[in-house]
């Protein structure tokens, strides 16, 4: 009795130190450049795009700025609001309902470019638009899409299949943005790095660790019954 007792704590002391964990990866890309002109827009570590399993085939996409910003699209001016290129084909785009004006927003897929500022996006370009402009301020600051291709599609698979944009001043850029900043009112592309890896729960975790654990503390208990 005493040792099922035991055996059952150890189980909830590994649960917490050992959390179970699946096969599910996150990654997090950071702007790296501002293309706005005349007046910057700022560079700001807030800016992200994170990637994140979902369910089997189906990955998240959240494109997040401050309150004070906004994703806009000027005519004339770039061919999307929010832009990324990919080795693979097919992928499918849906703006998910927790996406600021989420009724604005639409999404062009397999396209065989889009330019955002000095850059360019080939063959296959991806892209969702809003069509607010600058001129109804900020707060439209969160695009959360959800994109699939394949049963076996994971954010790995998606990270991978990137290819950054060519030209532009301000090196690779895997995504870039038409934005506006609503503290000094400017407005142009701004551009995020390769997104890398968010690191996940400790090496050995799950149910392994639970294991581990358990069968350590009920050993730990049978040594001391015996030196009893």
């Amino acid at each position: 009795m005493k040792s099922k007792q035991l055996l059952l704590a150890a189980a909830a002391f590994a649960v917490t130190i050992f959390p179970v964990s699946g096969n599910a990866a996150t990654f997090t890309a950071v702007q790296t450049s501002d293309e706005c002109s005349p007046t910057p827009c700022g560079i700001l570590a807030v800016n992200t795009v994170t990637i994140t399993d979902v369910s089997p085939g189906v990955i998240e996409l959240k494109a997040s700025l401050p309150a004070t910003w906004g994703f806009i699209l000027r005519e004339g001016g770039n061919d999307a609001s929010f832009a990324f290129g990919s080795r693979l084909p097919f992928f499918v785009l849906t703006v998910q309902p927790d996406t600021t004006f989420a009724s604005t927003w639409s999404t062009l897929s397999n396209q065989s470019s889009i330019f955002m500022g000095g850059f360019l996006f080939t063959p296959l370009a991806y892209a969702a638009n809003t069509s607010r402009g600058s001129s109804l301020g900020p707060g439209n600051n969160l695009l959360d899409l959800d994109i699939t291709v394949s049963p076996s599609f994971t954010a790995t698979a998606f990270v991978n299949s990137l290819a950054p944009a060519l030209g532009g001043p301000g090196g690779p850029a895997f995504f870039a943005a038409d934005v506006l900043n609503a503290n000094n009112g400017a407005i142009g592309v701004i551009n995020y790095g390769q997104p890398l890896a968010v690191p996940g729960p400790i090496a050995g975790a799950g149910l392994p660790g639970l294991i581990f654990a358990g069968g350590g503390l009920l050993g730990w208990w049978r040594r001391r019954q015996k030196i009893a």
